[in-house]
C-alpha cells in the first residue's frame, strides 16, 4: 500500500469477542484456561506487537464477517490480524501541516473530523470508536483537536500530535487517556456542525481536496455516528476518481 507493507493473516474460527480485540495483545492474556501450563503462555501476540512497534509498524485484530458487521444478526466467520509496516511514517511529521481537527481510524480507514470549537468533534470521534468496537471492528483515536496531515503517494496521511497523544478532552470531565494509533490514511472527511446546512449536498459538496488529495466529504452532527460509518463503507475509489476527472 504505497510505501507501506501490509500483511494479513486470516482464519475460519469463531472469531474474537469484541471486548477481547485489544486484550489479546496483553501479556499472559488467554481465553483458553483449560490448557495446561506451558501450552498457551499468552505471550505470543504481546511479543509480536513489541517487535512490530520497534520497526515503526502496528498490528491489530478484527473479526471477519460474511455481511456488514453493523447488521444486528451479524456473526463472525473468522478473525484476521493485520500488520502494517512503514519506514516513511517517522518522516511525515517533519513535512506535515497542523490543522484544527480530530481523527480516528476504523479498521484501516481514517476519518478526519473538522469543525469549530464546541461543534462536537471529540464527541463524534469517541462515538465512532465505541460503535466500531462494539461491532468487533478495530477502532482507535489518532488525535483529538489537533492533528498533522501530509500528502504521501497520492494519499492523505494524518498523524496525532505527539504532545497530546492518547489524550481526549471531555467536556465537564477534563483530560481522559484513551488507546490510540499514531497515524492513519484518511478515507473520509467529516465536517461536524451543530446545525447541518446541506441535507442533500451537490456533487461538489461531497468532495474536498486537502494537500492536493481528493476525498469524500460529508457534513453532519456529532450524533450521527452510524451514518458516518455507513458512508465510510461506501467511500471507494470511484468517488475520488470522479473528483480527479
Amino acid at each position: 500500500i504505497g510505501p507501506d507493507i501490509e500483511i494479513v493473516i486470516e482464519d475460519d474460527g469463531p472469531g474474537i469477542p469484541a471486548h477481547a480485540l485489544e486484550k489479546v495483545f496483553q501479556r499472559f492474556y488467554t481465553d483458553r484456561p483449560e490448557q495446561g501450563f506451558g501450552q498457551n503462555s499468552g505471550l505470543g501476540l504481546s511479543i509480536s506487537r513489541q517487535i512490530i512497534a520497534a520497526h515503526h509498524g502496528r498490528i491489530w485484530a478484527e473479526n471477519r464477517y460474511a455481511q456488514s458487521p453493523h447488521e444486528p444478526d451479524a456473526m463472525p466467520i473468522g478473525a484476521r490480524f493485520i500488520i502494517r509496516l512503514s519506514d516513511a511514517m517517522k518522516e511525515h511529521i517533519e513535512m506535515a501541516s497542523p490543522i484544527h481537527a480530530s481523527c480516528v481510524v476504523i479498521g484501516e480507514r481514517g476519518i478526519l473530523i473538522r469543525g469549530e470549537s464546541g461543534s462536537g468533534k471529540t464527541t463524534l470521534a469517541r462515538h465512532l470508536v465505541a460503535l466500531a468496537t462494539q461491532s468487533g471492528v478495530f477502532a482507535r483515536l489518532v488525535g483529538d483537536d489537533r492533528v498533522f496531515v501530509a500528502e504521501n503517494s497520492g494519499r492523505l496521511v494524518a498523524l496525532g500530535h505527539p504532545a497530546i497523544a492518547g489524550m481526549v478532552e471531555v467536556r465537564g470531565v477534563g483530560i481522559v487517556d484513551t488507546p490510540y494509533e499514531s497515524a492513519c490514511i484518511i478515507r473520509l472527511v467529516v465536517d461536524c456542525s451543530k446545525q447541518v446546512r446541506l441535507r442533500s449536498p451537490d456533487e461538489e459538496d461531497r468532495l474536498v481536496t486537502i494537500q492536493g488529495v481528493w476525498l469524500p466529504r460529508i457534513e453532519t452532527s456529532a450524533a450521527e455516528g452510524n451514518l458516518v460509518l455507513s458512508i465510510l463503507g461506501q467511500a471507494g475509489h470511484e468517488v475520488v476518481k470522479r473528483a480527479v476527472e
